[in-house]
């Protein structure tokens, strides 16, 4: 049983006198019409909803990291449900969707994209790419026509997705790169930056916990950082 009480609050009574006119908006919008921060209205109204004195209506999408946010009403009731709305993932109307209108030119200008190249290109958040493509994939207007196996300082990735626009069948995934591919190539760019020597101790100290620094003519060339996962010891 709640035994919240707001009795003395100023901030309370703007935003009980906002609710009861009737009006449906977000968190944002009842702090601005409360002349509060979004923590302290969002705290208030998730304590008013017990009492029958606030719901949530229905749930907006937007484009970005949070994908649907909650839109709160006065009066009694279930707060809506998140799944029955457009959810983080869902469909984006494309043509009202600023985000999806840059993305499908910048991947029309160029033969094929990386999401993280188009991200980058049109300004968005890298969160709000995967709803954008899976809307575009969607409708039909771009397809994965191939993929990449790009690297960065030397380290081979994962294969990543290559978008080209138009409808189409998407190309075939190819083969993730082998454990023990990755590991002599590993091997091979410790040498090469290291010495064989080196290189060696520096294996070891990854596998069997040996010494935390490597010191070569009184300067630090390699220490070991932080584990990358359980049971591993990291670079």
């Amino acid at each position: 049983m709640s035994t919240f009480t707001g009795e003395k609050s100023a901030v309370l009574q703007r935003l009980m006198r906002a609710l009861h006119t009737g009006s449906r908006c977000t968190v944002l919008e009842w702090a601005a019409a409360a002349h509060s921060s979004r923590r302290t209205i969002e705290h208030y109204l998730h304590h008013l909803h017990p009492l029958g004195l606030a719901r949530i209506v229905s749930w907006k999408f937007q484009v970005g990291p949070g994908g649907a946010i909650a839109v709160w009403a006065f009066g009694p009731g279930r707060n809506a449900k998140k799944s029955a709305c457009i959810g983080r993932n869902g469909p984006i109307i494309i043509e009202r969707s600023r985000v999806a209108l840059a993305a499908l030119e910048y991947i029309s200008a160029n033969d094929m994209a990386r999401q993280t190249d188009i991200a980058t290109s049109i300004g968005s958040a890298y969160a709000a790419m995967p709803s954008v493509i899976k809307s575009l994939r969607d409708a039909g207007l771009i397809h994965i026509g191939g993929w990449s196996r790009s690297s960065t300082h030397g380290k081979p990735h994962s294969p990543i997705p290559l978008y080209r626009s138009g409808a189409g069948m998407d190309a075939k995934r190819i083969a993730p790169i082998p454990t023990a591919r990755l590991s002599q190539h590993r091997k091979i760019s410790l040498i090469a930056r290291y010495g064989a020597e080196n290189a060696a101790r520096i294996m070891t100290s990854r596998a069997q916990g040996g010494p935390d620094a490597i010191v070569q003519d009184g300067k630090t060339i390699w220490t070991r950082g932080a584990p990358r996962s359980r049971g591993r010891v990291a670079t």
